[in-house]
């Protein structure tokens, strides 16, 4: 009977418990669960639609329900469990949190506005309630392209990854590189959820800011930051991979502003 909770007869009970990737702790078990279904976490949509200080749900309830929440500790729950009067009061105080969390739902919009979101990009409606922002964004610019007849390049997949890694632990390996430090990077490149027990790492320093000083300046810094290319820029520049011209001594001309590329309509 738990597997008609999702859209798919399952005769094993998945483990529920892992790595918590989807939402805001749903775990790879969980969402095979509810397989074919939509998950609308609001803790996780309100953090994309809201500008508050918390999202808890008391919090929520109160500035956007203008609504009270009973709060009870997680020590006295066992406690609660002791005699029936006590009992009832906890199930109605979780089913009024499953109440206040479908209120928010239909206060905030949250169906209607992730469908628009998802008509626009093209991409999968679950996706978006989880949001994958740089997933819209990605099959926006994919949908783009392919209107305009351009023939995008496949994403590398995780074999190539490991051919790449592998290769790179054959000429750096034994030589130039720590070998622990490199099955870090390697195990961190194949499972990115362990970046936090098997990266080990150097940490490197920020950027440095100078505080200002008064006086006249005769020598001028010269700062080329070419991490920051901001959507201003791009459109201002007209930057794009189809405006580029691609010249025989390797630098690239600026582009012309007369007809704008993909990137700057988007």
């Amino acid at each position: 009977m738990w597997s008609k909770i999702g859209r798919l007869k399952r005769s094993f009970m998945p483990k529920l418990k892992g790595n918590t990737n989807f939402g805001s702790g749903a775990s790879p078990g969980v969402m095979s669960c509810i397989a074919g279904r939509l998950l609308c976490d609001i803790d996780l949509c309100s953090r994309e639609l809201l500008k508050q200080v918390s999202y808890s749900l008391t919090d929520l309830s109160k500035t956007q329900l203008n609504r009270d929440k009973k709060e009870i500790a997680p020590n006295d729950i066992p406690t609660m469990f002791q005699s029936s009067k006590t009992l009832v009061e906890l199930i109605e105080c979780g089913e009024t949190d499953a109440w206040l969390s479908m209120e928010l739902m239909f206060h905030l919009s949250v169906l209607p506005l992730t469908l628009q979101l998802t008509n626009i990009s093209g991409n999968l409606w679950g996706k978006t309630l989880q949001g994958a922002r740089s997933q819209r964004i990605e099959y926006y610019l994919l949908h783009t392209f392919h209107s305009k007849k351009y023939i995008l390049p496949d994403k590398i997949s995780q074999r190539m990854k490991e051919i790449k890694s592998s290769k790179r632990r054959m000429i750096y390996g034994p030589e130039d590189c720590n070998v622990e430090e490199l099955d870090a990077d390697l195990a961190l490149e194949n499972d990115p959820s362990k970046g936090s027990k098997t990266k080990k790492g150097p940490a490197y320093a920020g950027g440095l800011v100078l505080e200002p000083k008064r006086g006249l300046y005769d020598k001028y810094v010269l700062l080329l930051d070419f991490n920051s290319l901001y959507p201003s820029i791009i459109q201002e520049h007209n930057i794009c991979f189809t405006t580029i011209p691609r010249s025989e001594d390797g630098v690239p001309r600026l582009p012309s502003s007369q007809t704008p590329g993909v990137l700057p309509k988007v």
